[in-house]
């Protein structure tokens, strides 16, 4: 009895791993919106400037903002279709 009782906690354990797969997904949406949000706003108010000296070695392109926003926006995007995925695969299994 020992052993098959070890083996359905095993199992279950796998099975609370696979239903939390959805949630792994789901976070780390979450956390790439923050970073995109993040750079929203750095771009929006780069910072108070203390002097009327020209800072031409720090001058930023609009495009750069709008490369690495791009990037994070796809990311976003693929990572909440890998958590739909997931949360569709995990409801079929738990309706069959």
């Amino acid at each position: 009895m020992g052993r098959n009782q070890k083996e359905r906690e095993l199992q279950n354990e796998e099975k609370k791993e696979y239903l939390l797969g959805y949630c792994k997904y789901k976070q780390e949406a979450k956390r790439l919106k923050m970073q995109l949000e993040e750079l929203r706003a750095g771009e929006m108010s780069p910072g108070l400037a203390l002097s009327d000296m020209p800072k031409a070695h720090h001058q930023r392109d609009l495009s750069d903002y709008m490369v690495k926003y791009d990037e994070l926006a796809d990311r976003i995007i693929k990572a909440y279709q890998n958590a739909i995925r997931k949360f569709s695969e995990v409801q079929q299994k738990i309706e069959r």
